[in-house]
C-alpha cells in the first residue's frame, strides 16, 4: 500500500504485476525487494507500458457514487414535493373555509396566518434541496 501510495497507483493493479514468489519473497523480507527497489520496478514496468492505474475501476467508482448521490437527491426531492403538498392542502383548505381570512387582501387570521408561513417555508425549501 506504501508503494501505491507513493507511486500514484492501485495496489491491485501492483499486485498483478508481481509473481506468488515475489509475493513470498517480500513477506520474508529477503534482500531486493526493498521499497525503494519495488518503486523503481513498477516504474520501469509502467514505462514498457504496464498500466498502474485501473481507469475502468475508477470510473465505475465515479458512477456508483454519482448514481447514489442522484437517488438521494430524489428522495429528498419526494420528501420536500410531500411536505410542500400537505402544507399547501392545509393552507388552503383553512382559507377557503375560514370567514375572517380573505386571501386576496393578504388578512389572515392567526390559524391562516400559520398556515400561511408554514406553505411559504415549504414552498422555498423545495427551490433548494438538501445537498
Amino acid at each position: 500500500m506504501e508503494i501505491a501510495t507513493t507511486l500514484k497507483a492501485d495496489a491491485h493493479m501492483l499486485r498483478a504485476l508481481l509473481s506468488d514468489d515475489d509475493m513470498q519473497a517480500i513477506a520474508e523480507n529477503c534482500p531486493g525487494y526493498d521499497l525503494a527497489r519495488l518503486a523503481d520496478y513498477f516504474r520501469l514496468m509502467e514505462a514498457h507500458g504496464k498500466p498502474l492505474h485501473d481507469v475502468e475501476h475508477h470510473l465505475t467508482q465515479l458512477v456508483r457514487q454519482g448514481t447514489a448521490r442522484n437517488r438521494q437527491k430524489a428522495r429528498q426531492g419526494k420528501e420536500l414535493e410531500r411536505v410542500w403538498r400537505a402544507a399547501h392542502e392545509s393552507f388552503l383548505n383553512h382559507a377557503m373555509a375560514c370567514p375572517a381570512c380573505n386571501a386576496p387582501q393578504g388578512r389572515y387570521c392567526h390559524t391562516g396566518a400559520a398556515f400561511r408561513r408554514a406553505y411559504l417555508q415549504a414552498y422555498q425549501n423545495t427551490d433548494q434541496p438538501e445537498q
